[in-house]
């Protein structure tokens, strides 16, 4: 036979497949091109498109919900289907009636059980329902449970060996086990600076008659040595200022050291229970099976479980001795209660790690110029950002709880029925020190709220920024500057040519937009996207997480149409509400730093103002400009500008006037942006990681301790993380070694494994060989000799 015989004859078998949906009625020649043996090959495609239908007619009456099949009968169809697979009409028919949970049963046995119908079975879901594409050990797609890490011998029962071993995952029900191993996610006890930081106390019990106290009565900071002078008072993040050597170790682990706990072994095996009892429960329900279904995986588990408490019990009696709490020691108590009596305990700007101490006196004097007090009479008058209110704060919460139930159906959790508190943080790193200003709390009245349209402009940016790159396609001009990331950026920078950059910054953001302006932009940007088959945005109630747009409602969702979602935003931004010394302020301008939604109203109203603005340039036919800035990025509030020496000259064109912006540096060819420096020369790009800390004149609390209440094994991921980062980030191996060595020699001195930090290395650098092949690596041992 020719080969043009015996490709016409491939073509017109493929035709015929695809037609009849099916390979079978070619004399049962079940070997297919490009797909497989379809009686031996378990990923074969049986079915490879839907069978040809002319489309019949729908009544307009209400639509049945079939009732979830059990297990038995979808049994019994894979039972009767095998008697006839050669029919592949029949076959088709029956599983199409099939829901998709009936799907998720289906593909569940057939992945567990061999035989033609089965892969027949498999073949179907992968055709017909794309999720089944997915890897089935993708983290996304498997099942979790949760266990509170009460104590560090958690560490020592190795649960992610126990809940990966086959032989305890054959025990669980057919439908989970295609969703394993379990993910672990561990509950943690609160870290130490919930202890430490005393502000949030200390603004709740704050009355007008304490603000007149303190401000009227003299502080000694004058004689201390931690005085700053540009301020005359305490403002410092030196640890020498703790007397206690015991207080001042801990404080020197950062905000977020958790304090390691101790167990009895009892007490370790009924959490663990408890942890699997509740995993029970929940996936019993969500999979529609019988509890005692899970008995044999239950008992395994914690056979296992049991038996390596008691070889620690047998062999390292040491294990569960009892270990006092540091904090809970008399004289380290006493040490921080002088402290707190003192000073205003809270995070540094920019190290979020680092306890900062400031005078009270001083902390107070700061919040009342900025909520407009009268210096001298300390008459609350107000600014033109925050309005005191004439009501107290129960009043307030009332309305907007009686505003959200009756506008939006979002009933206040009891939790929530509080103002958010005005606080400041210190800017250490700037000259003088500076304040950033926050008002925000872990609950307030439109917390839900705020939760709900965070979401939704999420989603929105998504579809803005896919409505930008289509234009982009179509015309080479990038109307979208705002990324998720700097990984963007390196991307961007490194396929294309760059011979300058400048970066700005906007310094005034948050505190000075205008609300009529946000408003309006963010309306033009919910006018764009929403469209006939985008009416709704749909907020799952059990997962917020899960959102999506929609051509109707459905239930147990909270569901935003286009009036819907504007009316929320201007309910947010219209009724921003804190609380400083007792009296009820309003925010009249800016959007407040620390709401939930805050980031992405102030993303999408500057995204929109430039997209508006490239879109003039098009109407004026400025081709040359508009190609130009296409090459700019932003990230919230950091600019960079590439290729282009006279952007100065066109902010006021693009951005409100009440915004402000700032060029850091002056070298357009060595900058910093976001996490990454750049070095510009004939050469090409240099790039190496930046670090903001890095620059500041105290030590910066970073990473993980071994010690912490934490998996060790965190600190590891973490380490091996950033050997990927500097891999992805840096040009040279130098400029990557040096990076190497620097967290290599912090995690080494705070008592982390050598051994394993360098099996990480070495994972990593095999694993990851496409990122770090440019460095020429030829022996990994090189890399590992040179280790400090």
């Amino acid at each position: 036979m020719s080969t043009d015989v015996k490709n016409d004859l491939l073509l017109l078998e493929d035709y015929w497949i695809e037609k009849l949906g099916t390979a079978f009625p070619l004399g049962l020649n079940d070997k297919k091109k490009g797909t497989g043996n379809i009686s031996q090959d378990r990923v074969m495609n049986y079915f490879s498109g839907q069978i040809a239908r002319y489309k019949r007619g729908r009544g307009n009456g209400k639509k049945k919900v079939q009732p979830k099949k059990s297990l038995d009968t979808i049994e019994s169809d894979i039972n009767r289907l095998k008697d006839n697979i050669s029919s592949e009409h029949s076959i088709y028919k029956t599983l199409k009636c099939y829901s998709l949970s009936d799907l998720d049963t289906l593909y569940s046995l057939s992945q567990n059980n061999s035989g033609l119908i089965y892969n027949v079975c498999s073949s179907f879901c992968s055709t017909f329902s794309p999720k089944y594409h997915q890897n089935k050990s993708e983290s996304s797609n498997r099942e979790f449970i949760i266990v509170p890490f009460n104590c560090k011998f958690i560490d020592n029962l190795n649960l992610k060996s126990i809940f990966s071993d086959t032989s305890v995952i054959d025990l669980l029900p057919i439908l989970i086990q295609s969703f394993t191993p379990l993910q672990i996610y561990y509950e943690y006890n609160d870290p130490i600076s919930l202890s430490i930081c005393n502000y949030a106390s200390f603004l709740k019990k704050l009355s007008i008659s304490d603000i007149k106290s303190i401000l009227g009565s003299p502080c000694d900071c004058h004689s201390s040595p931690f005085n700053y002078p540009p301020h005359g008072h305490v403002v410092t993040g030196n640890l020498d200022i703790v007397d206690n050597v015991e207080l001042r170790e801990v404080l020197s682990y950062g905000c977020k050291y958790r304090i390691p706990t101790f167990k009895s072994p009892d007490e370790i095996y009924m959490s663990v229970t408890e942890a699997v009892d509740k995993f029970i429960k929940s996936k019993s329900r969500k999979y529609c099976q019988k509890e005692v279904k899970f008995s044999d995986w239950k008992e395994k588990v914690l056979s296992i479980v049991s038996n390596r408490i008691e070889y620690y019990k047998k062999n390292f009696p040491e294990t569960f001795e009892i270990k006092e709490n540091t904090l809970e020691k008399d004289d380290v108590k006493r040490s921080l209660k002088l402290l707190k009596s003192k000073y205003i305990i809270c995070s540094i700007d920019k190290a979020s790690g680092n306890f900062s101490f400031i005078c009270k006196k001083f902390y107070v004097k700061t919040l009342v110029n900025e909520m407009g007090f009268d210096p001298n009479t300390l008459e609350c008058i107000g600014n033109d950002t925050y309005k005191p209110c004439s009501e107290d704060e129960t009043h307030y919460v009332n309305k907007i709880s009686e505003s959200l139930k009756e506008r939006f159906n979002v009933q206040v959790e009891d939790k929530n029925l509080r103002l958010a508190r005005i606080f400041w943080n210190p800017k250490l790193h700037k000259n003088p020190y500076k304040a950033r200003f926050i008002a925000g709390a872990r609950f307030c009245v439109t917390k839900q709220l705020n939760v709900q349209v965070n979401c939704c402009l999420k989603l929105l940016r998504k579809y803005f920024k896919k409505y930008c790159e289509a234009i982009y396609n179509n015309s080479g001009i990038n109307m979208f500057w705002s990324i998720d990331s700097s990984s963007e950026f390196l991307e961007a920078i490194k396929n294309s040519d760059v011979y300058n950059i400048q970066v700005y910054d906007f310094t005034t953001l948050y505190t000075r937009l205008d609300l009529i302006e946000v408003e309006n932009m963010i309306n033009e940007v919910v006018d764009l996207i929403f469209s006939d088959r985008n009416r709704y945005i749909c907020i799952s109630k059990r997962d917020s997480n899960t959102c999506f747009f929609s051509n109707k409602t459905y239930d147990c969702h909270a569901c935003f149409s286009q009036d819907d979602l504007k009316e929320a935003v201007k309910f947010i931004i219209y009724n921003t509400y804190v609380v400083f010394g007792g009296i009820v302020f309003i925010q009249t301008k800016g959007i407040p730093m620390g709401g939930n939604s805050s980031s992405p109203i102030a993303d999408l109203t500057v995204g929109k103002k430039e997209f508006n603005y490239m879109k003039r340039l098009l109407q004026e036919k400025k081709m040359g400009l508009a190609k130009i800035l296409s090459n700019n990025k932003r990230y919230v509030d950091d600019l960079s500008i590439i290729n282009y020496l006279y952007f100065h000259k066109l902010i006021k064109d693009i951005y409100p006037n009440s915004l402000e912006m700032e060029r850091a540096g002056s070298n357009n060819k060595i900058i910093n942006y976001l996490d990454l420096n750049i070095n510009i020369s004939t050469e090409g790009l240099e790039i190496s990681v930046y670090n903001k800390t890095d620059d500041f004149n105290f030590h910066v609390v970073s990473l993980t301790f071994p010690h912490s209440n934490i998996p060790t094994e965190v600190g590891y991921n973490v380490f091996s993380s950033q050997v990927l980062r500097y891999g992805n980030v840096c040009t040279r191996l130098d400029i990557f070694t040096s990076h190497l060595h620097k967290i290599f020699k912090i995690l080494i001195d705070r008592g982390y494994s050598r051994d394993r930090l360098i099996k990480g290395i070495k994972r990593c650098l095999r694993k990851y060989d496409n990122v770090f092949r440019k460095f020429g690596i030829l022996d990994d041992r090189n890399i590992i000799k040179e280790l400090p």
